[in-house]
This record gives C-alpha cells, sequence and structure tokens, in this order.
C-alpha cells in the first residue's frame, strides 16, 4: 500500500513519485536495505527504475560522487540529503545502467531480488556482485 499526499497529483512529479514509491515495494521492501546507514542504497535504485520505466536519461557521473556511504544522520540539510541520497545516487546508478546495458543491469537486479529476498543488503554486496559481475565478462 502507498500514501501519497494530495498535492503530488496536482504537478507533473506524480508519475516519478508514484513509481519511485511503488519500486520501493522492492529495494527495502522485499531487498532489505538500511535507510538510516545507507539511505542512498534504495533512494537510488528506485530514482533510477522510475526514470527507465519514464525514458529520462540522467547527466552521465561517471561514477565521481560522494553520495556513497553517508549515514542519514551526516547530511547536513534536507537539500544536501535529497541532492546526494537521491540524485547524486541515481546518477550513479544510470551510469551503472550504461555500462551495462538495458538487458544486464536488469539481471543484475533480479540477481539482487533473488539473493537478498527478504535478506539484508548493503552497498558493500552491490559493489561484490558488480565486480563478480566484472569478472565473469572478462573470462
Amino acid at each position: 500500500m502507498i500514501f501519497l499526499a494530495d498535492r503530488i497529483y496536482n504537478g507533473e512529479a506524480w508519475q516519478q513519485v508514484t513509481y519511485h514509491e511503488v519500486f520501493h515495494q522492492w529495494f527495502y521492501g522485499l531487498v532489505a536495505t538500511d535507510s538510516f546507514q545507507e539511505p542512498f542504497l534504495d533512494e537510488g535504485i528506485a530514482m533510477v527504475l522510475a526514470d527507465l520505466l519514464r525514458n529520462i536519461e540522467r547527466q552521465p557521473n561517471y561514477f565521481l560522487s560522494n553520495f556513497a556511504y553517508t549515514e542519514l544522520r551526516r547530511y547536513g540539510s534536507r537539500e544536501e540529503f535529497i541532492h546526494r541520497a537521491y540524485n547524486e545516487a541515481a546518477n550513479y546508478f544510470h551510469d551503472v545502467y550504461r555500462q551495462l546495458g538495458e538487458q544486464e543491469f536488469l539481471r543484475l537486479l533480479s540477481d539482487v531480488c533473488r539473493r537478498y529476498a527478504g535478506r539484508y543488503f548493503a552497498f558493500a554486496d552491490w559493489e561484490a556482485m558488480l565486480k563478480e559481475l566484472q569478472s565473469d565478462e572478462d573470462i
């Protein structure tokens, strides 16, 4: 069940917000993430999936971001939290999407769901799966 404020439906963001919240059913719902220690993980994945569903491209970030490993209490303001945990993290996941291609990226997310359904999933697990995938491609 998803609750959205009436004001969401009065603007143009309703589709993005609705998709984003639905994707939280997988990333922090089905696959447990720690939204206090690593809020960027489920927010970034939900953002990129909502973007992909709406055919929204983000500017290449080339993995140069400081969003990772920032605990919720370490953000100085709401604006910094939104910028880093949502936007920079989404840019990062878009970069991974571009690097892997759509089919491989979605397969990776499916693998995450299979391996971590009902279990805790950390950014270190994501990085390990990416390394594993890249080493498989080198063979």
